[in-house]
């Protein structure tokens, strides 16, 4: 997954946040935000969080799935974005 720096965090933080919002279950919803912290943190899925969280293990692998999508769309465009700034940075100079 790789490091990232505090602004980094905050901006992935921010991201995934939007994508946990939405869901209405509130026991998917603080098994989501756990994991958002754990991904921002860079700490593995630690084992058993499906029943902590009061789901079904084939609720929690399809959370897990989409939360991972989110996750990666969301590197992929802070990516972009620190490609763009760069490149502006370089051109104006």
């Amino acid at each position: 997954m790789g490091k990232f720096s505090g602004e980094e965090k905050v901006w992935l933080a921010d991201y995934m946040h939007g994508y946990a919002k939405n869901i209405k279950n509130g026991n998917e919803a603080r098994y989501i935000y756990a994991r958002i912290n754990q991904l921002v943190d860079g700490v593995t899925r630690k084992s058993g969080m499906s029943a902590e969280f009061a789901l079904s293990k084939q609720r929690g692998r399809a959370l897990e799935m989409v939360t991972l999508k989110v996750w990666k769309a969301g590197t992929v465009k802070l990516a972009k974005v620190q490609v763009e700034q760069f490149y502006g940075v370089w051109r104006a100079a």
